[in-house]
């Protein structure tokens, strides 16, 4: 499944992440994921952000008070500068850094207080 799906205690759904575009190339332009996530996991401080990684080889952002559409976006890739996708993400202790753990073996880290734009911290196998 492609979609986040946020619930309270009660077991009531509070959130559904929508789903992105699989027709569109650029994954920046879709709104949310293209196929099956891997993981995801909640920011140590801010109540309302979590980030979820996919097989489409991004990590998002979002914002329980606005599911129909991510924050920011992170895209994984190789070496060579193919597409590589996230089997685990996890926040630092303080929420400033972004890991990813990527089935080519490498583990990928963005500053959070800066563009995702490149990887502030990037190790190879």
């Amino acid at each position: 499944m492609s979609q986040a799906k946020i619930f309270d205690r009660d077991g009531i759904e509070i959130l559904e992440c929508v789903k992105g575009d699989q027709y569109i190339a650029d994954l920046a332009r879709t709104k949310g994921h293209t196929s099956p996530l891997t993981s995801g996991m909640w920011h140590p401080y801010l109540r309302q952000e979590f980030m979820t990684t996919s097989e489409d080889s991004s990590c998002r952002l979002w914002d329980v008070g606005k599911g129909s559409q991510h924050k920011s976006i992170m895209k994984c890739k190789t070496k060579n500068g193919l597409k590589t996708v996230p089997t685990t993400c996890s926040y630092s202790r303080d929420g400033n850094l972004i890991a990813c753990g990527c089935m080519d073996g490498s583990i990928q880290m963005w500053d959070h207080r800066k563009m995702f734009v490149n990887t502030t911290k990037l190790l190879r196998a």
